[in-house]
């Protein structure tokens, strides 16, 4: 019996040192771990242990198992120094939303925080104001009033006009990147708006594609990534064909001995043209540029509106001047970069809507036509343009109104000053007035009447000048009569036309109402 309680308290006294060792094992294995894990603003709390293992006695107590925690997501809390423009101050604290989305602070915790992660000018301002905000809202709305400008929202606009895709730049990134600037600008912008926007500052050619197709942003950034594809393959197969028509016409040089062999006869060589190309119309419009009526060509390859030096010095006022210090270099038709020789914000009556364009302006020799307006009219103007139609739609006192382009030239020059008469010839016999008859035949002969008309006509105006003048007559040594079907009189409302060719045909109405060429009617 007395062996047996020696036997049972040997075994005892060895479990219990072996328990001890055991849970000293696993103490040592915790601390490692937390020693690896890294230490993060949220702290985890472990619960000690209710006794020491390396002082237990021969007692027996009860020890629950201690789970350890997950590693922490890794975040940081973003920084912030020196402000280069507002969108810096924006984005800083849209971060700092998302942090605490993700990992909460207390009010003592994240002022702690920020006063660690600001630098510079924002340390400074933080050195004087911490002690007036007391929680995250107070925070946010005292730092973005220290460092946004009171008019940030026109610079966010600005910088959305300004905003293009660029050329290695793919639909989908420029779509997002300026959805998220449109929403810094307003957030509560609707959908379409968004898409308009982007369609109108993306590439022209996949923009007239997407154009009245997609009315979402995800929709277009799908649809457009197809066709943007569809674009660059067939840039990359006509690379492909002009390739291999240098490698044929290089292949020539090492055939000429063979190419100076004589023929057979009755063979033909047909010269067979790879590529095909048409000349696509000018988008021609006419448009005021202070007091003249200018012929201009829409471009939709230029970024900016050029203008030619001779158009500015017909159109610019006494002692103005070009801007100093804004030349800029433009690739142009031929091939190089040549400089401007200055800008001027130029004023633009289109449609009887005046906008205000920085326009460059461009030696003589170096511009092929006297106006060419750019992507930045077309974006402020938010004209949409219909190529395959040759017509353009603008908003006009908030009704949508379509427009064609011009398809020949209006004047023998590209531009003419307003008021002014294009020549003509009229003729008239007056048969009561002799008076009236000699004071015509004088003016007609005149130098200057006669050199406004074409050199072709002149000798027919000296030799005639007693019945030739500049205005119109009467006469009846001739007589005619209009023909028509039946005795019904014609009846039609009137054609729709442009405001510009309506201010002409309503001055053009006035002088013949005042030289009593016509009357007024009251015919159905």
């Amino acid at each position: 019996m007395e062996a047996l309680k020696a036997g049972v308290k040997r075994s005892l006294s060895h479990l219990e040192t072996e328990m001890v060792n055991c849970f000293k094992r696993r103490d040592e294995h915790l601390k490692k771990e937390m020693a690896r894990m890294k230490t993060t603003s949220t702290p985890v709390s472990l619960h000690p242990l209710s006794h020491s293992l390396s002082d237990a006695g021969h007692y027996p107590f009860t020890v629950s198992s201690l789970a350890a925690p997950k590693p922490p997501i890794n975040l940081e809390f973003p920084t912030f120094g020196q402000p280069r423009e507002t969108c810096d101050v924006l984005e800083f604290i849209e971060k700092c939303e998302n942090f605490l989305s993700l990992r909460p602070l207390t009010d003592v915790e994240l002022l702690a925080t920020i006063n660690a992660v600001l630098t510079g000018a924002a340390r400074s301002w933080w050195a004087a104001e911490k002690l007036k905000i007391h929680n995250w809202d107070e925070f946010k709305q005292s730092f973005m009033s220290a460092f946004l400008s009171t008019d940030y929202l026109v610079e966010l606009e600005d910088k959305l006009k300004a905003m293009i895709q660029g050329p290695n730049q793919s639909i989908r990134d420029f779509a997002y990147d300026y959805r998220a600037l449109c929403l810094r600008w307003k957030d509560d912008l609707p959908e379409e708006e968004v898409v308009r926007r982007i369609l109108n500052s993306c590439n022209p050619s996949l923009a007239s594609s997407l154009r009245g197709a997609v009315h979402a942003v995800e929709q277009l950034v799908k649809v457009g990534s197809l066709v943007e594809r569809d674009l660059n393959s067939k840039r990359d197969y006509w690379a492909r064909v002009n390739q291999l028509k240098g490698t044929n016409e290089g292949k020539k040089s090492a055939s000429s001995r063979r190419d100076q062999l004589p023929k057979p006869s009755g063979t033909s060589v047909q010269h067979v043209s790879l590529i095909q190309t048409t000349t696509p119309p000018l988008l021609k419009v006419v448009i005021d540029v202070r007091d003249f009526h200018v012929e201009a060509v829409v471009d939709t390859g230029s970024t900016y509106s050029l203008m030619q030096k001779q158009l500015w010095e017909a159109v610019k006022k006494p002692e103005e001047r070009l801007l100093q210090g804004s030349s800029r270099s433009f690739m142009v038709a031929d091939g190089k970069a040549h400089v401007s020789e200055g800008r001027i914000p130029m004023e633009y009556d289109w449609h009887g809507m005046v906008w205000t364009i920085d326009t460059y302006i461009m030696s003589n020799e170096h511009l092929a036509f006297p106006l060419i307006l750019g992507l930045d009219f077309l974006r402020q103007t938010r004209v949409l343009l219909n190529v395959a139609a040759m017509s353009y739609e603008l908003m006009v006192k908030g009704q949508v109104r379509v427009y064609p382009f011009l398809q020949q030239p209006q004047w023998e020059q590209p531009w003419i000053r307003k008021g002014e008469q294009v020549t003509s010839l009229f003729t008239a016999v007056p048969v009561d007035n002799r008076g009236e008859l000699e004071s015509l035949a004088s003016a007609a002969s005149t130098k200057d009447i006669i050199a406004r008309n074409p050199p072709e006509i002149q000798p027919l105006l000296n030799k005639w000048a007693t019945i030739c003048s500049g205005s119109l007559g009467r006469t009846n040594q001739a007589t005619h009569r209009i023909i028509t079907t039946d005795d019904i009189p014609i009846r039609s409302k009137a054609y729709r036309v442009s405001p510009l060719k309506k201010k002409v045909m309503d001055r053009e109405i006035d002088r013949m109402m005042r030289e009593g060429i016509i009357e007024p009617s009251q015919s159905p």
